[in-house]
């Protein structure tokens, strides 16, 4: 069934708020509700002027306004911001995904050196609680090839981050063996072996993946 414009309408402004939530969370910490109900009428006039326009991205959009200095979603919903994006496209289309996850796995690494380990990172009340509301500074590759870190997820019932999905997402990567090699470096023994004897780690440390 063809949707209608004003379903197309509804899913751009969807798109366009969590490509933005992101750059938001960094600078002011809110939950995804707080920030969606505070800017939803911008994001559908974004997404009103610009989702049947022949290049329309919602991802690189909110990228190309983001790039240059911090802007609120009211300063999207106007042909500058239109421009703005037209010229910023070709250099969006040159940004390499994989890249991207490396400066992310990066980031982890320099987060975890101030505390050395997987587990003495845990025992930071702070921590626990930016991971259980889903607000950690870091998007956790790093920490979603920890034995520990995934047996705390498991044990405390946190799912707001899908660790599978990010390390498949690692696998995937045309360098991921160089990648996971720097990994197990960095974790040392705390690397969950996935596929060595994976039933008896499955028992050991009662997860699932």
């Amino acid at each position: 069934m063809e949707k209608t414009f004003e379903q197309v309408i509804n899913k751009a402004t969807l798109d366009l708020f969590n490509a933005y939530y992101p750059f938001y969370f960094k600078k002011y910490p809110r939950t995804k509700k707080q920030v969606y109900s505070k800017f939803y009428n911008s994001f559908y006039k974004t997404a009103s002027l610009f989702c049947i326009r022949d290049g329309f991205d919602p991802e690189k959009f909110v990228k190309s306004q983001m790039m240059e200095e911090f802007k609120f979603p009211q300063q999207f919903c106007n042909e500058k911001a239109w421009d703005d994006y037209i010229d910023k496209l070709p250099v969006l289309g040159e940004i390499d995904p994989e890249l991207e996850i490396v400066e992310k796995i990066v980031s982890a690494g320099l987060e975890l050196k101030r505390y050395e380990t997987v587990e003495k990172w845990l025992s930071i009340i702070v921590n626990q609680r930016m991971l259980e509301e889903g607000k950690m500074r870091f998007t956790p590759y790093l920490f979603a090839f920890s034995s520990t870190f995934i047996k705390y997820c498991h044990d405390n019932n946190i799912i707001v981050y899908d660790l599978p999905s990010l390390r498949d997402k690692v696998n995937a990567l045309k360098s991921s063996k160089k990648i996971i090699a720097k990994i197990k470096e960095v974790l040392k023994d705390d690397y969950f072996t996935f596929y060595e004897d994976a039933e008896k780690e499955l028992e050991r440390l009662k997860i699932y993946f």
